[in-house]
Protein backbone atom coordinates (compact mmCIF):
# COMPACT_ATOMS: atom_id res chain seq x y z
CA UNK A 1 0.00 0.00 0.00
CA UNK A 2 1.21 3.52 -0.82
CA UNK A 3 0.54 4.74 2.69
CA UNK A 4 3.31 2.49 4.05
CA UNK A 5 5.90 4.37 1.97
CA UNK A 6 5.49 7.09 4.60
CA UNK A 7 8.06 6.44 7.37
CA UNK A 8 6.18 8.60 9.86
CA UNK A 9 3.04 6.56 9.32
CA UNK A 10 5.07 3.35 9.68
CA UNK A 11 6.29 4.48 13.11
CA UNK A 12 2.77 5.48 14.10
CA UNK A 13 1.43 2.15 12.82
CA UNK A 14 3.99 0.14 14.80
CA UNK A 15 3.50 2.14 18.00
CA UNK A 16 -0.26 1.88 17.66
CA UNK A 17 -0.18 -1.92 17.34
CA UNK A 18 2.11 -2.40 20.32
CA UNK A 19 0.21 0.06 22.52
CA UNK A 20 -3.19 -1.40 21.65
CA UNK A 21 -1.99 -4.95 22.39
CA UNK A 22 -0.74 -3.81 25.79
CA UNK A 23 -4.03 -2.11 26.53
CA UNK A 24 -6.07 -5.14 25.43
CA UNK A 25 -4.04 -7.54 27.59
CA UNK A 26 -4.34 -5.18 30.55
CA UNK A 27 -8.14 -4.93 30.43
CA UNK A 28 -8.75 -8.60 29.62
CA UNK A 29 -6.54 -9.85 32.45
CA UNK A 30 -7.85 -7.45 35.11
CA UNK A 31 -11.53 -8.08 34.26
CA UNK A 32 -11.00 -11.84 34.52
CA UNK A 33 -8.85 -11.49 37.67
CA UNK A 34 -11.55 -9.42 39.40
CA UNK A 35 -14.26 -11.92 38.45
CA UNK A 36 -12.07 -14.77 39.75
CA UNK A 37 -11.32 -13.04 43.06
CA UNK A 38 -14.65 -11.29 43.77
CA UNK A 39 -17.24 -12.95 41.49
CA UNK A 40 -18.95 -9.58 41.05
CA UNK A 41 -19.93 -8.00 37.75
CA UNK A 42 -20.41 -4.74 39.66
CA UNK A 43 -16.67 -4.62 40.41
CA UNK A 44 -15.81 -5.12 36.73
CA UNK A 45 -18.25 -2.35 35.88
CA UNK A 46 -16.52 -0.10 38.43
CA UNK A 47 -13.13 -0.94 36.90
CA UNK A 48 -14.30 0.05 33.42
CA UNK A 49 -15.97 3.20 34.73
CA UNK A 50 -12.72 4.36 36.37
CA UNK A 51 -10.77 3.58 33.19
CA UNK A 52 -13.13 5.71 31.09
CA UNK A 53 -14.08 8.57 33.44
CA UNK A 54 -10.87 10.67 33.16
CA UNK A 55 -11.26 10.85 29.39
CA UNK A 56 -14.59 12.58 29.90
CA UNK A 57 -13.54 14.91 32.70
CA UNK A 58 -10.35 16.00 30.93
CA UNK A 59 -11.68 16.00 27.35
CA UNK A 60 -11.84 19.77 26.90
CA UNK A 61 -8.42 20.37 28.48
CA UNK A 62 -6.83 17.50 26.51
CA UNK A 63 -8.17 19.00 23.30
CA UNK A 64 -6.51 22.36 24.02
CA UNK A 65 -3.20 20.62 24.77
CA UNK A 66 -3.41 18.64 21.52
CA UNK A 67 -4.07 21.76 19.44
CA UNK A 68 -1.35 23.79 21.16
CA UNK A 69 1.53 21.30 21.39
CA UNK A 70 3.15 18.58 19.30
CA UNK A 71 0.63 15.72 19.18
CA UNK A 72 3.22 12.96 18.75
CA UNK A 73 5.04 14.05 21.94
CA UNK A 74 1.77 13.88 23.85
CA UNK A 75 1.06 10.43 22.42
CA UNK A 76 4.52 9.19 23.38
CA UNK A 77 4.28 10.63 26.90
CA UNK A 78 0.87 9.02 27.47
CA UNK A 79 2.26 5.56 26.66
CA UNK A 80 5.35 6.19 28.79
CA UNK A 81 3.29 7.06 31.86
CA UNK A 82 0.99 4.06 31.33
CA UNK A 83 4.07 1.84 31.40
CA UNK A 84 5.29 3.48 34.62
CA UNK A 85 1.90 3.05 36.31
CA UNK A 86 1.84 -0.66 35.43
CA UNK A 87 5.40 -1.02 36.70
CA UNK A 88 4.24 0.42 40.02
CA UNK A 89 1.32 -2.05 40.11
CA UNK A 90 3.69 -4.96 39.48
CA UNK A 91 6.02 -3.84 42.27
CA UNK A 92 3.09 -3.58 44.68
CA UNK A 93 2.18 -7.21 43.97
CA UNK A 94 5.80 -8.40 44.19
CA UNK A 95 6.44 -6.73 47.54
CA UNK A 96 2.93 -6.81 48.96
CA UNK A 97 -0.63 -7.54 47.84
CA UNK A 98 -2.42 -6.19 44.78
CA UNK A 99 -5.80 -5.49 46.38
CA UNK A 100 -8.92 -4.42 44.53
CA UNK A 101 -8.29 -0.87 45.76
CA UNK A 102 -4.80 -0.82 44.23
CA UNK A 103 -6.13 -2.15 40.91
CA UNK A 104 -8.88 0.47 40.78
CA UNK A 105 -6.52 3.32 41.69
CA UNK A 106 -3.95 2.35 39.05
CA UNK A 107 -6.72 1.91 36.48
CA UNK A 108 -7.90 5.44 37.26
CA UNK A 109 -4.37 6.82 36.65
CA UNK A 110 -4.14 4.88 33.37
CA UNK A 111 -7.48 6.43 32.43
CA UNK A 112 -5.91 9.87 32.85
CA UNK A 113 -3.21 8.87 30.35
CA UNK A 114 -5.79 7.53 27.89
CA UNK A 115 -7.60 10.87 28.08
CA UNK A 116 -4.71 12.23 26.00
CA UNK A 117 -3.72 9.05 24.14
CA UNK A 118 -6.97 8.31 22.29
CA UNK A 119 -7.68 11.78 20.83
CA UNK A 120 -3.96 12.20 20.08
CA UNK A 121 -4.02 9.11 17.85
CA UNK A 122 -7.10 10.24 15.95
CA UNK A 123 -6.01 13.87 15.47
CA UNK A 124 -2.37 13.01 14.63
CA UNK A 125 -3.21 11.01 11.48
CA UNK A 126 -4.11 14.06 9.34
CA UNK A 127 -0.72 15.58 10.28
CA UNK A 128 1.26 12.64 8.87
CA UNK A 129 -0.77 11.47 5.84
CA UNK A 130 -2.21 13.24 2.80
CA UNK A 131 -5.93 14.01 2.81
CA UNK A 132 -6.45 11.66 -0.14
CA UNK A 133 -5.37 8.79 2.13
CA UNK A 134 -7.67 9.62 5.07
CA UNK A 135 -10.17 6.84 4.33
CA UNK A 136 -7.39 4.28 4.01
CA UNK A 137 -5.53 5.56 7.08
CA UNK A 138 -8.57 5.48 9.38
CA UNK A 139 -9.65 2.09 8.06
CA UNK A 140 -6.17 0.72 8.79
CA UNK A 141 -6.19 2.33 12.24
CA UNK A 142 -9.46 0.60 13.08
CA UNK A 143 -8.08 -2.69 11.77
CA UNK A 144 -4.92 -2.22 13.87
CA UNK A 145 -6.94 -1.47 16.98
CA UNK A 146 -9.12 -4.53 16.62
CA UNK A 147 -6.38 -6.90 15.41
CA UNK A 148 -4.55 -5.85 18.55
CA UNK A 149 -7.65 -6.67 20.58
CA UNK A 150 -7.53 -10.16 19.07
CA UNK A 151 -3.86 -10.58 19.95
CA UNK A 152 -4.43 -9.05 23.38
CA UNK A 153 -7.29 -11.43 24.21
CA UNK A 154 -5.22 -14.46 23.19
CA UNK A 155 -2.05 -13.31 24.95
CA UNK A 156 -3.97 -12.26 28.04
CA UNK A 157 -5.88 -15.55 28.29
CA UNK A 158 -2.76 -17.67 27.76
CA UNK A 159 -0.59 -15.72 30.20
CA UNK A 160 -3.27 -15.48 32.87
CA UNK A 161 -4.19 -19.17 32.67
CA UNK A 162 -0.62 -20.46 32.41
CA UNK A 163 1.43 -18.28 34.74
CA UNK A 164 -0.82 -15.70 36.35
CA UNK A 165 -1.62 -12.01 36.41
CA UNK A 166 1.88 -10.58 36.97
CA UNK A 167 3.52 -11.94 33.77
CA UNK A 168 0.57 -10.56 31.80
CA UNK A 169 1.06 -7.12 33.36
CA UNK A 170 4.78 -7.28 32.57
CA UNK A 171 3.90 -7.80 28.90
CA UNK A 172 1.60 -4.74 29.04
CA UNK A 173 4.23 -2.62 30.74
CA UNK A 174 6.88 -3.55 28.16
CA UNK A 175 4.47 -2.87 25.29
CA UNK A 176 3.78 0.67 26.49
CA UNK A 177 7.50 1.47 26.82
CA UNK A 178 8.22 0.16 23.30
CA UNK A 179 5.31 2.12 21.80
CA UNK A 180 6.44 5.31 23.53
CA UNK A 181 9.96 4.96 22.11
CA UNK A 182 8.71 4.38 18.54
CA UNK A 183 6.36 7.37 18.67
CA UNK A 184 9.18 9.72 19.65
CA UNK A 185 10.75 9.28 16.20
CA UNK A 186 7.65 10.45 14.29
CA UNK A 187 8.22 13.75 12.50
CA UNK A 188 5.29 16.13 12.39
CA UNK A 189 5.35 19.25 10.22
CA UNK A 190 2.64 20.97 12.23
CA UNK A 191 4.12 23.54 14.61
CA UNK A 192 2.99 24.20 18.14
CA UNK A 193 0.63 27.19 18.28
CA UNK A 194 0.27 30.02 20.75
CA UNK A 195 -3.04 29.97 22.56
CA UNK A 196 -5.43 32.61 23.85
CA UNK A 197 -5.74 30.92 27.22
CA UNK A 198 -6.99 27.49 28.18
CA UNK A 199 -10.55 28.51 28.97
CA UNK A 200 -10.87 30.68 25.86
CA UNK A 201 -9.59 27.83 23.69
CA UNK A 202 -11.98 25.37 25.31
CA UNK A 203 -14.79 27.83 24.63
CA UNK A 204 -13.67 28.20 21.00
CA UNK A 205 -13.71 24.41 20.62
CA UNK A 206 -17.21 24.16 22.10
CA UNK A 207 -18.49 26.97 19.88
CA UNK A 208 -17.02 25.38 16.77
CA UNK A 209 -18.62 22.04 17.62
CA UNK A 210 -21.98 23.68 18.32
CA UNK A 211 -21.84 25.29 14.89
CA UNK A 212 -21.47 21.85 13.28
CA UNK A 213 -25.13 20.92 13.75
CA UNK A 214 -24.99 17.66 11.82
CA UNK A 215 -21.94 16.34 13.70
CA UNK A 216 -23.45 17.36 17.02
CA UNK A 217 -26.74 15.62 16.22
CA UNK A 218 -24.92 12.47 15.19
CA UNK A 219 -22.93 12.31 18.40
CA UNK A 220 -25.93 12.90 20.61
CA UNK A 221 -27.39 9.70 19.16
CA UNK A 222 -24.10 7.90 19.79
CA UNK A 223 -24.17 8.98 23.44
CA UNK A 224 -27.34 6.94 23.94
CA UNK A 225 -25.93 4.01 21.96
CA UNK A 226 -22.69 3.97 23.95
CA UNK A 227 -24.51 4.04 27.28
CA UNK A 228 -26.36 0.82 26.50
CA UNK A 229 -23.60 -0.94 24.52
CA UNK A 230 -20.65 -0.13 26.80
CA UNK A 231 -21.15 -3.06 29.21
CA UNK A 232 -21.50 -5.63 26.41
CA UNK A 233 -17.82 -6.54 25.97
CA UNK A 234 -16.34 -5.89 29.41
CA UNK A 235 -19.26 -6.67 31.74
CA UNK A 236 -21.95 -8.86 30.12
CA UNK A 237 -19.76 -11.25 28.12
CA UNK A 238 -17.23 -11.97 30.92
CA UNK A 239 -20.16 -12.52 33.30
CA UNK A 240 -21.89 -14.90 30.86
CA UNK A 241 -18.73 -16.96 30.32
CA UNK A 242 -17.43 -16.93 33.91
CA UNK A 243 -20.62 -17.12 35.98
CA UNK A 244 -23.41 -18.49 33.75
CA UNK A 245 -21.52 -20.87 31.43
CA UNK A 246 -18.67 -21.62 33.86
CA UNK A 247 -16.33 -21.36 30.88
CA UNK A 248 -12.62 -20.58 30.81
CA UNK A 249 -10.75 -17.38 30.00
CA UNK A 250 -9.50 -19.01 26.79
CA UNK A 251 -13.08 -19.71 25.64
CA UNK A 252 -14.03 -16.07 26.22
CA UNK A 253 -10.93 -15.01 24.29
CA UNK A 254 -12.15 -17.01 21.26
CA UNK A 255 -15.27 -14.84 21.13
CA UNK A 256 -13.18 -11.68 21.52
CA UNK A 257 -10.93 -12.89 18.70
CA UNK A 258 -13.96 -13.53 16.46
CA UNK A 259 -15.39 -10.09 17.19
CA UNK A 260 -12.03 -8.43 16.51
CA UNK A 261 -11.61 -10.41 13.29
CA UNK A 262 -15.05 -9.24 12.21
CA UNK A 263 -14.13 -5.61 12.90
CA UNK A 264 -10.95 -6.00 10.87
CA UNK A 265 -12.98 -7.43 7.98
CA UNK A 266 -15.54 -4.63 8.23
CA UNK A 267 -12.77 -2.02 8.26
CA UNK A 268 -11.20 -3.63 5.21
CA UNK A 269 -14.53 -3.48 3.39
CA UNK A 270 -14.84 0.26 4.11
CA UNK A 271 -11.27 0.87 2.92
CA UNK A 272 -12.09 -0.74 -0.44
CA UNK A 273 -15.41 0.91 -1.25
CA UNK A 274 -15.98 4.40 -2.65
CA UNK A 275 -18.08 6.26 -0.10
CA UNK A 276 -18.65 9.44 -2.15
CA UNK A 277 -19.48 12.85 -0.70
CA UNK A 278 -22.26 11.51 1.52
CA UNK A 279 -20.86 8.88 3.85
CA UNK A 280 -23.74 8.51 6.31
CA UNK A 281 -25.65 5.89 4.23
CA UNK A 282 -22.79 3.42 4.69
CA UNK A 283 -22.76 4.10 8.43
CA UNK A 284 -26.54 3.74 8.82
CA UNK A 285 -26.72 0.44 6.91
CA UNK A 286 -23.95 -0.95 9.09
CA UNK A 287 -25.65 0.34 12.25
CA UNK A 288 -28.98 -1.35 11.50
CA UNK A 289 -27.27 -4.67 10.70
CA UNK A 290 -25.19 -4.36 13.87
CA UNK A 291 -28.33 -3.75 15.95
CA UNK A 292 -30.04 -6.90 14.72
CA UNK A 293 -26.89 -9.01 15.09
CA UNK A 294 -26.74 -8.08 18.80
CA UNK A 295 -29.90 -10.14 19.34
CA UNK A 296 -27.81 -13.26 18.81
CA UNK A 297 -25.93 -12.78 22.08
CA UNK A 298 -29.17 -13.38 23.96
CA UNK A 299 -29.91 -16.82 22.46
CA UNK A 300 -27.64 -19.12 24.58
CA UNK A 301 -28.85 -17.57 27.85
CA UNK A 302 -32.58 -17.82 27.09
CA UNK A 303 -34.37 -20.07 29.65
CA UNK A 304 -35.89 -22.17 26.85
CA UNK A 305 -32.50 -22.83 25.24
CA UNK A 306 -30.36 -25.65 26.57
CA UNK A 307 -27.08 -25.43 24.66
CA UNK A 308 -24.06 -27.37 25.85
CA UNK A 309 -20.98 -25.38 26.83
CA UNK A 310 -19.23 -26.14 23.54
CA UNK A 311 -22.32 -25.26 21.50
CA UNK A 312 -22.68 -21.96 23.37
CA UNK A 313 -19.04 -21.06 22.76
CA UNK A 314 -19.29 -21.89 19.04
CA UNK A 315 -22.50 -19.85 18.77
CA UNK A 316 -20.88 -16.84 20.45
CA UNK A 317 -17.83 -17.12 18.21
CA UNK A 318 -19.98 -17.11 15.06
CA UNK A 319 -22.19 -14.29 16.29
CA UNK A 320 -19.16 -12.31 17.45
CA UNK A 321 -17.67 -12.49 13.95
CA UNK A 322 -20.86 -11.19 12.31
CA UNK A 323 -21.41 -8.47 14.93
CA UNK A 324 -17.80 -7.35 14.67
CA UNK A 325 -18.05 -7.02 10.88
CA UNK A 326 -20.98 -4.60 11.12
CA UNK A 327 -19.38 -2.75 14.03
CA UNK A 328 -16.23 -2.24 11.95
CA UNK A 329 -18.24 -0.66 9.15
CA UNK A 330 -19.94 1.71 11.59
CA UNK A 331 -16.73 2.61 13.45
CA UNK A 332 -14.63 3.46 10.38
CA UNK A 333 -17.36 5.30 8.47
CA UNK A 334 -18.29 7.45 11.50
CA UNK A 335 -14.63 8.33 12.16
CA UNK A 336 -14.14 9.36 8.52
CA UNK A 337 -17.26 11.53 8.72
CA UNK A 338 -15.98 13.39 11.75
CA UNK A 339 -12.39 13.87 10.64
CA UNK A 340 -13.43 14.99 7.14
CA UNK A 341 -15.63 17.76 8.51
CA UNK A 342 -13.26 19.43 11.00
CA UNK A 343 -10.44 21.88 10.15
CA UNK A 344 -6.99 21.13 11.58
CA UNK A 345 -6.78 24.11 13.96
CA UNK A 346 -9.75 22.71 15.85
CA UNK A 347 -9.15 19.01 15.25
CA UNK A 348 -7.58 18.24 18.65
CA UNK A 349 -10.23 20.09 20.64
CA UNK A 350 -13.14 18.80 18.60
CA UNK A 351 -11.80 15.22 18.59
CA UNK A 352 -11.42 15.33 22.38
CA UNK A 353 -14.89 16.82 22.80
CA UNK A 354 -16.40 14.24 20.48
CA UNK A 355 -14.66 11.50 22.46
CA UNK A 356 -16.20 13.02 25.59
CA UNK A 357 -19.67 13.11 24.00
CA UNK A 358 -19.25 9.61 22.58
CA UNK A 359 -17.87 8.03 25.72
CA UNK A 360 -19.46 10.27 28.33
CA UNK A 361 -22.24 7.84 29.06
CA UNK A 362 -20.04 4.74 28.99
CA UNK A 363 -18.69 4.76 32.59
CA UNK A 364 -22.22 5.09 33.93
CA UNK A 365 -23.25 2.34 31.51
CA UNK A 366 -20.52 0.07 32.88
CA UNK A 367 -21.56 0.74 36.46
CA UNK A 368 -25.33 0.39 35.97
CA UNK A 369 -24.86 -2.58 33.62
CA UNK A 370 -22.78 -4.32 36.27
CA UNK A 371 -25.40 -3.81 38.98
CA UNK A 372 -28.27 -4.83 36.68
CA UNK A 373 -26.38 -8.01 35.81
CA UNK A 374 -26.14 -8.91 39.48
CA UNK A 375 -29.92 -8.52 39.98
CA UNK A 376 -31.70 -9.29 36.66
CA UNK A 377 -31.67 -12.32 34.33
CA UNK A 378 -29.07 -11.79 31.59
CA UNK A 379 -31.53 -12.36 28.72
CA UNK A 380 -33.72 -9.51 30.03
CA UNK A 381 -30.73 -7.16 30.19
CA UNK A 382 -29.64 -8.05 26.65
CA UNK A 383 -33.17 -7.77 25.23
CA UNK A 384 -33.65 -4.29 26.72
CA UNK A 385 -30.23 -3.23 25.38
CA UNK A 386 -31.04 -4.25 21.84
CA UNK A 387 -34.54 -2.74 21.91
CA UNK A 388 -33.06 0.66 22.70
CA UNK A 389 -30.36 0.23 20.04
CA UNK A 390 -32.92 -0.51 17.31
CA UNK A 391 -35.08 2.41 18.42
CA UNK A 392 -32.13 4.83 18.21
CA UNK A 393 -31.27 3.51 14.73
CA UNK A 394 -34.82 4.28 13.58
CA UNK A 395 -34.63 7.85 14.89
CA UNK A 396 -31.20 8.37 13.28
CA UNK A 397 -32.47 7.16 9.91
CA UNK A 398 -35.10 9.96 9.90
CA UNK A 399 -32.71 12.72 11.02
CA UNK A 400 -32.23 15.27 8.20
CA UNK A 401 -29.00 16.53 9.77
CA UNK A 402 -27.41 13.11 9.67
CA UNK A 403 -28.60 12.43 6.11
CA UNK A 404 -26.48 15.30 4.73
CA UNK A 405 -23.19 13.93 6.11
Amino acid sequence: MGIFANKNYDLFFFGRIVSCVGDAVFLFVLVWYILDTTGSAANTGLLMMLEMAPGIVLAAFAGVVLDRFNRKNILSAADLFRGLILLAMILVEVFGTMSLGVILLCTLFIGFCKAFDNPACTSLIPNIVDESLFQQAYSIDTMVNNASQIAGAIIGAVLYSAIGVIPALIVCCTAFFIASAAELFIRVNRQATAGSGVFNEIKEGFNYLLEQKSLLAMFMFFVVLNFFLAPMIYVYMPYIFNIILNATAEQLSFTRVAFGAGVVLGSLIVSLIKMGDRKSPVMMRGLFLFAFSILGFMVPVLPAVNFSLNASVVFYIANGLVTGLFFGIVSVSSTIIFQSNVIDDYRGRVTALLVAFGTGAMPLGYLIGGYLTDFLPMHIVLLATDAVLILVCVFMSFSKRIKVL
